[in-house]
């Protein structure tokens, strides 16, 4: 058993941060409320600010839930709700404070807080276009944290075909349209050069239901596109026991015309849908083809539909 180390300065710094951010937003409310309280201020424009920190509160907690029950999603659209009617309700308390400020006698013990309901009335713009923005990334990369969205990768989702795929760092998507058989999803990168495509079967009659059958309908779909092809023998993977029904893997060496390339093929049955996950390169250098393979791999998952 491994000695139990202490948290680094780093990880210490990080959790200050952290835990900081409900601290800060708890002892803003506290501070508005007090100042509700002394009568010194318009109710409206003093309360405005405390309501729209309540909303910042709400976030926090969705965030923290999201991380641990990533898959509550109707208790993630109630916090998210929530958010939205508490940005309404500041807005509108704003709003109705700026009337009534603009109502107040100059020298009125009252005639003070406009700045208060001015600067939440922005921030909650700010917060119905940071929704905006947040339902963009849930949908691109799979998360609502706009922060969290801008520093990984970006998903690719198509759920009427069954998938999800996030695209590598390095790696372009790029129009496959032009290849056979045509992908639904393409990717190429340089140094070295490699190239990825997707092909998804969906269940029909001609589908194959036996992973002997997906490998001969990958096999002949390659050799149909090239001059000349060689294939290893398939490694068969039974899953039967779990959701996907089984997988194989098998290499090839490509020509076309004057050129010489290598590929891996990765193939998945699950629920009727065939997937092809193809990689190739040079023909040199296939080291580089099976690890981008492993990469594109690891990448890529079925979604339980």
């Amino acid at each position: 058993m491994e000695p139990l180390s202490s948290p680094s300065a780093t990880e210490w710094v990080a959790w200050l941060i952290h835990f900081s951010i409900p601290a800060v937003l708890l002892v803003g409310i506290a501070l508005f409320l007090l100042g509700a309280s002394t009568g010194n201020y318009n109710l409206k424009c003093i309360l405005a600010p405390a309501i729209g920190l309540s909303g910042l509160l709400v976030v926090w907690l969705e965030v923290e839930l999201e991380e641990k029950y990533p898959k509550a999603f109707l208790l993630h659209n109630v916090f998210w709700g929530t958010f939205i009617l508490i940005l309404l309700a500041a807005l509108l308390c704003s709003l109705l404070g700026l009337l009534e400020y603009r109502k107040e006698h100059r020298h009125s013990s009252r005639h003070k807080g406009g700045k208060y309901a001015v600067i939440t009335g922005l921030l909650c713009l700010f917060g119905f276009i940071l929704f905006l923005f947040s339902l963009y990334t849930k949908k691109t990369y799979g998360t609502r944290n706009p922060i969290r969205a801008l520093t990984q990768e970006k998903r690719i989702r198509i759920i009427e075909q069954g998938f999800q795929i996030y695209q590598p760092e390095s790696w372009v998507q790029v129009d496959g349209s032009q290849l056979t058989p045509t992908p639904c999803v393409a990717f190429t990168k340089l140094n070295p050069s490699l190239s990825f495509s997707l092909v998804v079967k969906k269940p029909g009659p001609d589908s194959p239901t036996r992973i002997e059958d997906l490998i001969k309908l990958a096999q002949s779909q390659l050799q149909k596109a090239s001059t000349s092809v060689s294939f290893s023998e398939p490694n068969i993977t039974d899953q039967s026991s779990s959701a996907i029904a089984a997988s194989a893997q098998f290499e090839s060496l490509v020509s076309r015309g004057s050129f010489t390339y290598f590929y891996v093929h990765r193939l998945i049955l699950y629920k009727g849908f065939a997937y092809q996950l193809i990689t190739w390169g040079p023909s040199n250098d296939p080291s580089s083809v099976r690890a981008a393979s492993e990469l594109m791999g690891s990448k890529f998952s079925v979604l339980s539909l």
